[in-house]
């Protein structure tokens, strides 16, 4: 008989529906593994977090109107039940400072438009405990 896979919850957070729609598509046709739920912005993933429903790990854009990626992040990293949580930074900015934070705060980015293989090759590396850098 075999073995069950667990499945992985990834949360998306974008304020482009286009960016969700294609992630939670991609990941679903690339691997039955993961379970991916679409928020629109900051707001919406930290009343998420406060509902108690925590992801594995969190696909989080940078520029959104409402919190940005980093104010975002910062909340994760004050809280202690949601410290943890892996951060996989999605961006259209290309530039060598937002990089830098990113690795400053043990984050990986990926620039926008992204290619959904490398994106999934990520998101394993970090869920099996792998340096990405």
């Amino acid at each position: 008989m075999k073995k069950e896979e667990i499945k992985r919850k990834i949360l998306v957070v974008d304020d482009e529906p286009d960016v969700i729609t294609s992630i939670e598509v991609g990941l679903t046709r690339l691997s039955a593994k993961y379970i991916t739920t679409g928020v629109n912005g900051g707001r919406e993933c930290i009343e998420l977090l406060e509902k108690g429903k925590i992801p594995d790990l969190i696909i989080l854009d940078i520029m959104m109107p409402d919190l940005n990626g980093w104010d975002i992040l910062d909340i994760l990293k004050t809280d202690h039940r949601w410290k943890s949580i892996p951060v996989v930074f999605l961006t259209a900015l290309n530039d060598k400072r937002t990089m830098e934070k990113g690795l400053e705060t043990n984050s990986y980015c990926i620039k926008k438009p992204f290619n959904i293989n490398e994106l999934k090759e990520t998101i394993e590396k970090i869920l099996e405990g792998d340096k990405l850098f």
